[in-house]
């Protein structure tokens, strides 16, 4: 959706703004479906969670019966887990995620989300290991990058940028 967009932008309060505007289209589509499936609750879910609605999320993300969850599941409730303050039962979500990994492809996701809860709990030499392999998972690429950077501030090599 556009508000994936600006987030890829780095234009968080655009896309806060129209994930907020999609909920109501995520919602309808979730109150036809008669036999709601993973990739429709996740979908909501981050939906959701890119609107800073992160009780909502895990409402949502909860309905994925056991049997369906997976690791894109798993790391979107890691995610809203973390982003409410709960880091511990985050950590073993992302670690559930990157166990069920069977794509490389979403590893260095996984990964830079586990750097992500690692720093929020104050783990700050852990997270850079990990994010050091989230990178190294990527062989180039506007992801690689965004990671390198996050990289350099965490080791203090970069500034933040204002922008």
């Amino acid at each position: 959706n556009i508000g994936k967009a600006y987030f890829a932008k780095e234009q968080n309060e655009k896309g806060v703004e129209w994930c907020k505007q999609a909920i109501p289209y995520y919602e309808r589509r979730l109150s036809l479906s008669q036999n709601k499936n993973e990739y429709e609750l996740r979908m909501t879910g981050e939906c959701y969670v890119r609107a800073e609605m992160y009780d909502e999320t895990l409402s949502i993300l909860k309905q994925i019966p056991s049997e369906q969850e997976n690791s894109h599941s798993l790391h979107r409730k890691a995610e809203a887990l973390r982003l409410i303050g709960k880091h511990k039962e985050s950590l073993k979500e992302i670690d559930k995620a990157i166990s069920l990994n069977q794509d490389d492809r979403y590893t260095a996701t996984f990964f830079a989300e586990k750097s992500e809860i690692l720093q929020a709990q104050g783990k700050i030499s852990e997270a850079k290991e990990v994010l050091k392999s989230a990178i190294e998972e990527l062989s180039h690429g506007k992801y690689r990058d965004a990671l390198k950077k996050k990289l350099s501030l965490l080791t203090g090599e970069g500034k933040p940028n204002k922008n």
